[in-house]
């Protein structure tokens, strides 16, 4: 049985609301018992047991709400950063597993394994190339420029600059490519090739003409924010 099946929809809703708010201040999982607290008018104790099935057995709440008998939000909070919690659990095991596996094989295995999978898929490749060379090679640069410089080019193609009836359309896709290659980069930890990408990115806008100016404002203080949280970042790094 779902769990959520035993709470009202709008007590569910408020449960979840309260696990985003990060009104948990305790949980702790021993064998198939759960103990927390949530902060809510005041600070709730909730406890469940569940069997090996990990169906909930019972569960209980000091909050008014549940005393007279119902499943309280506080209840459905915990049980939204329960499954949270079994899930990042179930993750760590796995990934325990794939490392000893990796520590176990053979290293010329290992290295053919890798050359497979990245010369089937230019993503890792490149991300490869940026993590073991500790430098974005130029050809890669290029490319996400020209990316960039494609969009513009496909809108403006027929009148030389962004309708306004194409303005939402045109900052949908740039900022939305902008924005992936500046994640990748900074998957890369390469946080001056991100802000490269981000300075020929407001480059580029200011030398297009978007008939909506409006747009034309939204996209470039949008990309410069991200310039802002990237250089934050860079200076966190270098201060560590």
């Amino acid at each position: 049985m779902d769990w959520k099946e035993l709470f009202r929809s709008v007590i569910l809703e408020r449960g979840l609301r309260y696990f985003q708010e990060d009104r948990i201040e305790l949980l702790e999982i021993e064998d198939q018992h759960l103990h927390a607290k949530v902060k809510g008018t005041s600070v709730y104790t909730v406890d469940m047991t569940f069997s090996d099935e990990n169906e909930i057995i019972a569960m209980s709440c000091d909050c008014p709400y549940a005393k007279k008998g119902d499943n309280c939000k506080h209840e459905a909070a915990v049980l939204f950063a329960y499954e949270k919690e079994i899930e990042k659990r179930d993750r760590q095991e796995e990934e325990r597993e794939l490392l000893a596996l990796i520590d176990e094989a053979d290293e010329t295995l290992v290295r053919h394994f890798l050359w497979v999978i990245l010369k089937n898929d230019p993503r890792l490749a490149a991300l490869f190339t940026i993590k073991a060379s500790g430098q974005i090679p130029e050809k890669y640069m290029s490319s996400m420029k020209d990316r960039l410089q494609r969009i513009v080019t496909h809108y403006t193609q027929y009148y030389d600059y962004v309708t306004y009836e194409q303005a939402e359309a045109f900052y949908r896709t740039f900022y939305m490519n902008w924005y992936q290659m500046a994640v990748f980069l900074l998957t890369s930890e390469s946080e001056q090739g991100a802000l490269e990408l981000g300075e020929y990115a407001i480059s580029l806008i200011s030398l297009t003409r978007i008939e909506d100016e409006e747009i034309a404002f939204i996209l470039q203080e949008a990309i410069k924010e991200n310039i802002n949280e990237i250089c934050n970042r860079l200076t966190e790094r270098q201060m560590s």
